[in-house]
């Protein structure tokens, strides 16, 4: 099969490596290319059916959240949440001061950064696309913070919509193209088999000075090079094409977008899982996995010491995911 990198273009060489379906456990092999140009990663052959390997009750985009969270905020604690939010991004506003100080920053339970959101210069009123929302999970903290100007877009959310109050489709909204202060997609680039194409329909939802926000997985890094088919963010088959930083600016460049921004923010999941493939456990074992609520093969002392090893390596830029800020060139 003829080779070129999706993210660089370059066709001239590339390494081979075989890695594991190791989330379900099926070990089905699956052969990656990597880039010798710019250390990006690709699968070889895209499987003729994916769907078999999103699997709905285990795929973590897809769950919903748990029966305890408010799913629609009062209007007092509305506006109370609206002003700390403005508070968090701006730092002008009084009563939302106060309520940091007294509840901290807005939380998610996930990983989010808002000095993210603050990059991008996002206000409370900017209106923001997530591209693969999933069950729009992201989104539903972000309106119950505040933010109203919310349009998500997944495949699949017709079967797994979380908030019904929330604008989701499964169809990309194309009459809203140039119309977006914020288009964002977390972990989600990874799963489409043309990275170029996708990052380009991106660029098309944006408005004047806006701006597009991308997380994935990083080729290249420390815990992908140390870990080589049990790195977790390999994730065979359903990761098609992972960037290395170097084939994320070139990427970005060949749709027209530069690289402004770039953190990484890897967790100590890059050890815990790695470690769990290759002792050969799969990522959600009945027995032993931590995916499962399961202890696992690892004590509080070993996670702490991941977790610091992982703060180590995204001060050193080597991280194993990143979030990236992309702007129009020019």
């Amino acid at each position: 099969m003829d080779y070129e990198c999706k993210c660089c273009g370059d066709a001239s060489s590339s390494k081979a490596l075989s890695a594991r379906e190791m989330m379900y456990g099926t070990r089905e092999p699956f052969l990656y290319r990597e880039c010798s140009s710019c250390g990006s990663m690709q699968i070889e052959e895209v499987p003729a059916d994916m769907g078999i390997h999103y699997r709905e009750e285990l795929y973590s985009s897809w769950r919903a959240l748990p029966s305890h969270v408010e799913r629609r905020p009062n209007a007092i604690h509305r506006f109370l949440r609206r002003r700390r939010t403005a508070y968090t991004l701006n730092g002008f506003d009084p009563l939302g001061a106060l309520l940091d100080r007294l509840y901290g920053p807005p939380e998610f339970p996930f990983p989010f950064d808002w000095s993210w959101f603050k990059f991008t210069s996002v206000e409370m009123h900017s209106r923001i696309l997530d591209f693969g929302c999933g069950t729009g999970n992201l989104l539903h903290y972000l309106r119950s913070n505040g933010f109203e100007r919310l349009v998500g877009y997944d495949m699949f959310c017709k079967k797994r919509r979380l908030d019904p109050d929330l604008q989701i489709s499964d169809q990309q909204p194309v009459e809203l193209a140039g119309s977006f202060d914020l288009v964002m997609s977390h972990h989600a680039l990874e799963h489409v088999p043309q990275p170029l194409e996708t990052l380009s329909i991106l660029k098309s939802y944006l408005r004047p000075g806006g701006c597009v926000l991308i997380r994935i997985p990083v080729a290249g890094s420390a815990v992908a090079n140390e870990y080589g088919r049990d790195w977790v963010q390999l994730d065979a088959p359903r990761h098609l094409v992972i960037p290395s930083e170097k084939g994320m600016r070139l990427l970005a460049a060949r749709a027209g977008l530069a690289v402004e921004k770039v953190w990484y923010d890897s967790t100590a999941f890059q050890f815990i899982g790695s470690e769990q493939y290759r002792a050969d456990i799969p990522m959600f074992d009945e027995e032993q996995s931590w995916m499962r609520g399961r202890p696992g093969p690892f004590g509080a002392a070993e996670r702490a010491e991941f977790a610091q090893r992982a703060e180590e390596l995204n001060r050193a830029n080597q991280g194993d995911q990143a979030c990236f800020v992309l702007r129009h060139v020019g």
